[in-house]
């Protein structure tokens, strides 16, 4: 990639080519607005503490606010390249000596505006405008923008055109280009090539004043205050104290670090079935509002595989009508999948919380293995979709590249370039973090410590999590749920490692399942029903495309894809009284060897545990080819495809003969795509679950959950911070988890019902749209909320809890 620096005497530099893009400018003016209102709110308690700093710790703080710790050390380091120089007033000399240098550029920096940054303060030397600043620079250092805009020009006036660009056509009018060269002269623009970098000097200015106010202001208080240093202005020291102490943060920050509890099994056997009920509860959101199901198949199709280059650098065409199907399948099926495996996860843990399996080792060291084999399947399906998700954001896609599937039917699998990822850290340590934990070597246990590494980042650099896409902010919560699972078990039981070999073998048969479905990709055409994607938003065409995938997997598996996995769990769970005690293997080890042939002595002997009758989904194995089945014939005179394709089509008819012999009414299974539920009203709420009185809480908590709960259909977005508050005001405890998660621990009257676990959403952090819907099937299921459950009771300022 060609820098967009050049200078004569120096090698090229790198610099972020998109600073004038419309989003980098409102990043700008939202840095510029939060640090105002910080030193509006706040600035009596920075001077206050800055000052009382010595300069060994004015050092430290400014080292430890610096991107991966790295600042010039003084105004004539040119060290670091082009990207310093642009502000050579931030360096650790200058800072850590005099606590007044610091404090007057904070001071001017959120108290004027963008504008008159750009043009300086003729009343102080000190206030050189940026526009000053950066073309002295470009006449000291000889820079200059290598990339040639010609005719553009960027606009610097007050308000949201601050830092639009434009480009001047060359048949505009002469009193056009007269007005332009007035607009030249009164600094009102700039050309392009110049403009770019006063607002790269502004945006990393403000950046770094953000980062060292909330790095001052989270420092122990040292000493009293210290004489008035000139840099705060009478509206700061007129804020009254008590006020400022009751204030909030910044709602786009991650306040808290994850709050560290106690591990204990019902409290991991809880948490399971927390995450258990938001995946059902996400797998219903597709079956009953269309904005979710379109949202998820929108997001397979942006994260196809066939949008990442190959070896040679192609990308394969951008047809949606083509991978439409594979999409809508991979989105349900995804969903189904989960929810079936943390069903299992529950399953095995309630085994080895029960009666008879505590002190029995034999019995629970082939549970345990089980535990670790699903665990081990959920990180490696959530760390596919991760990768998927990464590899598909363009700037991160040369960290990965597509390989083409050797098998007819099957998609194109992303895998991880050669390039060497250390080198990713330099440019981008959150891009760095991410594809670490995208690597396949990266496992369940070692993924926790990048888990965290990208926490600590995102909340010393609040606005990057906002820089990432939505769906990979979605697929970190996913990872970052298992992965905090998978850390937590270490602590109550002896977990083994995961392997294929051993315990029941239930990952055998989910690999089989997903296969057989993954396969029929190529079988239909959904184009008719889903093309464009935003159709899917209809409910009668969700609805359609919905009943067309279960028919089209009934037709070519033998069953719809909710019976496929509830009978395989079922033949699952039937294992588990055949598993051996620590009695039977004792026994087996005492009894004397049977006399006989060898053929008579493999019969007679106890099998350790049951391995292939796991795999089972209705009589027959899937996971494995039976003997029994097998023509003797047939490996002399057909390929192996063919093969393989009679027995399916053998294991089809089973399942469709099994399907008619059963006397069971048919029922709608938790694992079914189509069927159509409740809608959720206190009718439809169990007794048991009804809240047994009503809330009163402030009226901003009213509010908050009254747009929560009003209707079936998504209302108006509730900003995250308010949901925190509310809960709050409720008599939740809010424990932040990893991954931008957060665990609401409920109150007494509620401490049945269990904690809920909810995560932050992506971007501006606002709850709309189908996750509001989410989150209030969530409540409502878990704790039997309703509309009329939240009266107000008190007129309190909110803001003062």
């Amino acid at each position: 990639m060609s820098s967009l620096l050049s200078q004569s005497s120096r090698r090229n530099r790198h610099l972020d080519p998109d600073i004038n893009d419309p989003d980098n400018t409102d990043m700008l003016r939202r840095l510029h607005y939060d640090l105002c209102r910080k030193y509006q709110l706040h600035g009596d308690k920075v001077v206050n503490t800055w000052c009382n700093l010595t300069p060994g710790q004015r050092w430290e703080m400014t080292k430890a606010g610096a991107a991966d710790g790295v600042i010039p050390e003084n105004p004539w380091d040119q060290s670091l390249g082009s990207m310093r120089s642009l502000i050579p007033e931030w360096n650790l000399h200058d800072i850590s000596w005099s606590p007044e240098y610091f404090l007057n550029i904070l001071h001017h920096r959120a108290t004027t505006t963008l504008r008159q940054q750009y043009l300086g303060s003729s009343d102080r030397d000190d206030c050189v405008g940026d526009h000053d600043a950066v073309a002295g620079i470009m006449r000291t250092h000889n820079l200059a923008h290598a990339k040639e805009f010609e005719d553009c020009y960027i606009i610097f006036v007050d308000g949201d055109k601050y830092g639009r660009s434009f480009k001047m056509q060359e048949d505009e009018t002469e009193a056009a280009k007269d007005d332009l060269r007035r607009a030249l002269n009164e600094r009102l623009c700039l050309p392009q090539a110049v403009g770019v970098l006063v607002l790269m000097r502004q945006l990393y200015l403000m950046q770094a004043l953000n980062n060292m106010m909330e790095d001052v202001l989270d420092a122990r208080p040292i000493g009293s205050t210290c004489a008035d240093t000139g840099s705060t202005s009478s509206k700061d020291s007129a804020i009254a104290p008590a006020r400022r102490n009751k204030l909030t943060k910044d709602p786009r920050e991650v306040d808290e670090k994850p709050t560290p509890v106690a591990v204990s099994l019902p409290g991991v056997l809880s948490a399971a079935h927390d995450r258990k009920a938001a995946c059902d509860e996400y797998l219903s959101l597709l079956r009953q509002e269309p904005a979710a199901l379109a949202e998820a198949v929108n997001t397979a199709i942006l994260s196809r595989p066939e949008l990442v280059p190959d070896d040679r650098g192609r990308i394969l065409p951008n047809d949606t009508r083509k991978y439409i199907t594979r999409a809508a399948l991979e989105a349900v099926h995804n969903a189904v999948r989960a929810a079936a495996t943390w069903s299992c996860i529950c399953r095995l843990l309630e085994e080895l919380s029960g009666h008879h399996s505590p002190n029995d080792r034999a019995r629970r060291k082939v549970l345990a293995q089980e535990l670790a084999n699903l665990c081990n399947a959920e990180y490696t399906r959530v760390q596919g979709l991760l990768r998927r998700c990464v590899a598909s954001i363009p700037g991160y896609s040369k960290w990965f590249r597509r390989m083409p599937s050797t098998t007819p039917g099957n998609a194109a699998t992303i895998v991880m370039s050669k390039r060497d990822v250390n080198t990713a850290i330099k440019g981008d340590a959150q891009l760095h973090h991410i594809v670490r934990l995208c690597m396949p070597r990266t496992t369940g246990p070692c993924a926790a410590s990048w888990v965290q590494a990208i926490d600590r980042h995102q909340k010393r650099f609040p606005l990057e999590r906002e820089r990432l896409e939505p769906r990979v902010v979605d697929a970190l919560s996913d990872v970052a749920a298992i992965v905090g699972f998978i850390e937590a078990l270490p602590k109550i039981m002896t977990m083994p490692a995961p392997s294929r070999k051993k315990g029941l073998t239930l990952i055998n048969g989910l690999e089989q399942l997903e296969r057989e479905i993954s396969v029929l990709r190529t079988k239909f055409d959904l184009s008719k029903y889903a093309v464009p994607v935003e159709v899917l938003k209809r409910p009668d065409r969700a609805e359609t495309v919905l009943k067309r995938l279960d028919r089209q997997i009934a037709k070519h598996r033998g069953n719809k894809i909710g019976v496929l996995y509830e009978d395989l769990i079922a033949s699952w769970t039937a294992t588990f009284p055949r598993v051996p005690t620590q009695h039977q293997v004792v026994k087996n080890m005492k009894a004397p060897a049977p006399q006989g042939d060898a053929s008579e002595d493999n019969h007679n002997k106890p099998a350790a545990a049951p391995q292939a009758d796991a795999t089972c989904n209705g009589d027959k194995p899937v996971a494995a080819l039976p003997g029994d089945i097998i023509d003797p014939e047939a490996p002399g005179l057909t390929p192996p495809q063919v093969f393989h394709e009679r027995f399916r089509q053998l294991h089809v008819r089973r399942r469709k003969q099994k399907e008619g012999t059963r006397t069971r009414t048919p029922h709608p299974t938790a694992y079914d795509i189509t069927f159509v539920e409740k809608d959720g009203s206190l009718e439809d709420i169990p007794e048991w679950n009804r809240p047994l009185y009503v809330h009163y809480v402030h009226r901003r908590t009213a509010k908050t959950f009254t747009a929560l709960f009003a209707g079936s259909e998504a209302g108006d977005p509730i900003p995250w911070l308010d949901f925190r508050k509310s809960m709050a005001d409720v008599g939740f405890a809010v424990r932040p988890q990893s991954g931008s998660g957060y665990a609401f621990e409920p109150p007494e009257e509620f401490v049945l019902n269990g904690a809920v676990t909810f995560y932050r959403p992506p971007g501006k952090s606002l709850i709309e749209g189908h996750r509001l819907v989410y989150f209030r099937r969530r409540l409502t299921s878990k704790y039997g909320w309703t509309d009329d459950t939240f009266q107000i009771g008190s007129d309190e300022d909110w803001e003062e809890q």
